[in-house]
């Protein structure tokens, strides 16, 4: 399974494309679609030096979100604590708010990108978690962060930074 993740500062990539109101100097990172790091303000987008050392934290942070969203499912699987956690997720991790997500998920196969939050929290916590019939919710979607996972390890061919975006790929 191929991954990526790009992280950039107000510099828009090949996988990406800045919204009309997203700051210009605010930190985002993409991992299969768009990730953000922790909410620190960039310096000068053209000064700013990405390094190795934060693709792999923020890597380790999507990771554990996926962990923690699967405890609580097996912890509570009828409670709403794993959709909080995801919907948390969905806010504070990816850019939605920010940039235009191109988010594929590994497992979708019938609707293939998940432009928004709701599409994505209906791969993460599968489709019997929602309402049926609202927006953003599919059929196909079993849960995939609700397993429970005891890791999530990355295992990157590379990572290439050049000043303020950086590139991991890997499986």
């Amino acid at each position: 399974m191929l991954r990526t993740l790009t992280i950039l500062c107000g510099v828009a990539t090949g996988v990406a494309l800045p919204t009309a109101d997203a700051p210009a100097n605010d930190l985002r990172s993409l991992l299969f679609g768009s990730f953000r790091p922790a909410p620190t303000p960039c310096p000068d987008a053209h000064t700013l030096v990405m390094t190795t050392q934060e693709v792999l934290q923020q890597q380790k942070i999507w990771g554990d979100t996926v962990v923690a969203i699967g405890a609580a499912h097996t912890a509570n699987p009828t409670g709403q604590e794993h959709i909080k956690i995801a919907t948390d997720a969905a806010s504070n991790i990816y850019a939605y708010d920010h940039l235009l997500v191109m988010f594929k998920p590994t497992l979708a196969s019938d609707v293939q990108f998940r432009p928004n939050p709701q599409d994505a929290l209906s791969y993460f916590v599968g489709h019997s978690d929602h309402i049926a019939g609202a927006p953003g919710i599919h059929m196909e979607d079993t849960g995939f962060a609700v397993k429970p996972w005891s890791s999530v390890v990355f295992h990157n061919h590379g990572i290439y930074c050049s000043g303020d975006i950086c590139h991991a790929m890997g499986v």
